[in-house]
């Protein structure tokens, strides 16, 4: 056979970016005689290993191509072939009563399911709680999280949960393990009380079944935490005793009560004491960081609307790393061995629906928030560097919350490259050692926080702020790498006529599909609109994805009149149904939106831990809604929940994970064993 001697830089430089292994192989094989067959046959797998689309059967996760939120950030799958009909049943569009604001009972029509006769369902399996969260796929394995803090592996061929694991925060940070169930035990009777007096506080109580829950709660359910106070914390029994007193009283004021009526004449619920109920559940959290030794928050944030599982995990083949915003990051192998798990005292702010992000072997952790980003060593969860989330440069404290993700941005000018993560509050670090090398010249024109984080493009970023903070034009700037210290960012455009404010963009090699006014598409580098969506032809909502040539959303819009999609509005049965759109965007130019209604739902009682423990009663009931507090409904708020592999669509409901495709045609992707 004959043989070459290779010459090392050579075939590096032509070679894809390779994982370290493989790039180990070829710094100890070079110099070394290579037969050319051998050579030929690992350059051409190793090649189309790494240049195979997102979503493609041959595609798998790896160090230089992990996937975790909306793939690999981009929200397109342009190897991914899902099916575009799926439905749980028969819709129909009735008449239907329901109990809307101000608990007052309106008509009108609405979507609901005619049968149970599914289409292009393979599997739909029940999550061991609730989240708005997104899933990845790793293969023929599904990780999706639950919460409070439950990061679960699914198989994709039949919905089996194969293991769920539980991230306790006070175990991550050092506590035994019984101990640690006991102090979440004493969480779980937090959650339930704080939840309840948040719902119970916007609804009239002289109309049923509100009367039957208020009852439930204060006969049954208040003893079963009395009794179970006095088992878990004996010593601070006599506090819990005379607060729970004090509950038990205000509910019964609370149930006899005459309901006020506003300037408008509207009957308005009279409310609980939110004094009493404070400290009552005031005192739990301080038993708990007295007994726990660490300061956790428990509040959820935004109520149930959100959660404390919003995020979405990140992989690289061989291990999936969680993060959930009361403080925990962990690494598990694919099999549920946990690697290692860390506890840090996460930032008092609302930060719980950015996900983490890798690259190389570096983790950058989100428990900072809007205050300190923090790159881990991913093999073991040691902290390489922290850096200021908010760069100097942002003079204005203007703005909501400071909800927006981060973007990672790979930069290069010759022969020199840098790995940037650009932050959703201008701030741009070097990932290798945390290193402030540039900004974004936001300055105090408008607040930086909200929306949806950073973007990137190629060497573009594009930058917007929503929400309660007010708005701002859609901003792209273009980065250059100067030197290896130094990264400069010039503003390109700033667009008024571009808005959005979900999680719902798409970045294509060609395109910017943005979610505002019924969809957008945008030119990267002039900003320039070349088609728009409408009413009639929306093409773009709640986490649009890419799936080969077809975007799929879910639809926001009123004019579904979906039940179950926010609160005040709620079926009878206890049903909650939404609507999957799909696009053609085979011509970018002119999207069309297919004409399918892909309708998901029905009963889906989404599991909620701590009220299965101590307040059952309360969990199955029908009345038990809303999106503040109480059971959120299917597919409440979803910004991020589909995740499309080869001819497979996954889907995170707040209850479910759908497996969407033909069941008669088995999934082509590759396997975990094959990797």
């Amino acid at each position: 056979m004959t043989s070459l001697a290779l010459p090392s830089e050579r075939y590096l430089l032509q070679a894809p970016a390779l994982p370290a292994s493989h790039r180990a192989f070829w710094e100890t094989s070079m110099g070394r005689t290579v037969p050319i067959l051998c050579l030929l046959t690992v350059l051409t797998a190793l090649s189309a290993a790494d240049q195979v689309p997102l979503g493609h059967p041959d595609f798998y996760p790896s160090d230089a191509r992990p996937v975790g939120y909306r793939g690999d950030g981009s929200g397109c799958f342009p190897g991914a072939t899902p099916v575009l009909a799926f439905w749980e049943g028969t819709p129909a569009l009735v008449e239907m009563s329901y109990i809307g604001k101000h608990d007052r009972e309106q008509t009108e029509k609405s979507w609901t399911l005619e049968d149970d006769t599914r289409k292009n369902i393979v599997w739909k399996t029940a999550m061991p709680g609730y989240a708005n969260s997104q899933p990845i796929v790793v293969g023929d394995r599904v990780f999706t999280y639950s919460d409070p803090h439950t990061i679960s592996c699914v198989d994709i061929d039949s919905g089996e949960i194969l293991w769920s694991r539980d991230n306790i925060p006070w175990e991550l940070a050092g506590k035994p393990r019984a101990q640690a169930e006991k102090l979440q035990a004493l969480a779980d009777i937090y959650a339930t009380m704080y939840d309840f007096h948040r719902f119970y506080g916007q609804h009239r109580p002289d109309l049923e079944p509100g009367r039957e829950l208020v009852r439930s709660f204060k006969d049954v359910v208040l003893p079963r935490i009395t009794a179970a106070l006095q088992q878990l914390d004996p010593a601070g029994a006599d506090g819990y005793d005379a607060h729970l007193a004090k509950v038990r009283a205000d509910l019964d004021a609370y149930l006899t009560a005459e309901p006020k009526k506003d300037k408008k004449g509207r009957l308005q619920p009279p409310g609980l004491d939110k004094r009493t109920w404070g400290k009552c559940y005031g005192q739990i959290q301080r038993r708990l960081e007295a007994l726990g030794g660490i300061e956790v928050p428990l509040k959820s944030p935004w109520g149930r609307m959100i959660g404390w599982g919003m995020t979405a995990p990140v992989s690289d083949g061989t291990h999936v790393y969680v993060y959930f915003p009361q403080g925990q990051t962990a690494c598990y192998d694919l099999d549920g061995t946990r690697v290692w798990g860390r506890w840090v005292k996460p930032a008092k702010n609302r930060t719980p629906v950015q996900s983490p992000l890798l690259c190389g072997n570096v983790l950058i952790d989100m428990q900072g928030g809007a205050h300190v980003l923090r790159g881990l060593d991913k093999r073991n969860g040691k902290v390489l560097w922290e850096a200021p989330t908010k760069s100097a440069a942002v003079t204005s404290n203007k703005g909501g919350y400071y909800v927006g993700g981060h973007a990672l941005v790979h930069l290069e000018n010759g022969e020199a490259s840098m790995d940037v993560v650009v932050t959703h509050l201008c701030n741009i670090i070097r990932v290798s050692d945390g290193r402030e090398v540039g900004h974004l010249a936001w300055g105090d024109r408008y607040g930086p926080s909200g929306g949806s984080g950073i973007l990137s493009f190629d060497n573009l970023v594009f930058k917007r702020t929503c929400g309660d903070g007010g708005g701002s034009p859609f901003t792209c700037y273009e980065l250059e790498l100067v030197d290896e210290d130094t990264v400069e960012a010039v503003e390109l455009y700033a667009n008024d006529d571009i808005g959005g404010r979900y999680q719902g963009k798409v970045i294509t090699d060609t395109y910017f599909i943005n979610d505002a006014d019924g969809g957008q598409v945008i030119e990267p580098r002039t900003g320039k609109v070349v088609a728009k969506g409408s009413r009639r032809n929306e093409i773009a909502d709640l986490s649009t994805i890419l799936a080969g040539t077809h975007l799929f959303h879910v639809t926001s819009s009123s004019k579904d009149r979906l039940m179950g999609c926010w609160y005040g509005r709620q079926h009878p049965d206890g049903w909650a149904l939404k609507h999957i759109r799909i696009a053609d965007f085979g011509d970018p130019t002119q999207p069309r939106q297919l004409d399918t209604r892909n309708i998901l739902g029905g009963r889906n009682l989404p599991r909620m831990p701590w009220l299965e423990r101590y307040a059952p009663e309360i969990h199955a009931h029908d009345a038990y809604w809303g999106a503040w507090a109480a059971k959120p409904p299917h597919f409440m708020h979803v910004d991020t929940g589909m995740f499309p592999a080869a001819n497979r669509l996954l889907l995170r409901s707040v209850s479910h994970l759908y497996c969407i495709g033909d069941p008669d045609q088995p999934y082509t992707g590759r396997s975990v064993a094959s990797r």
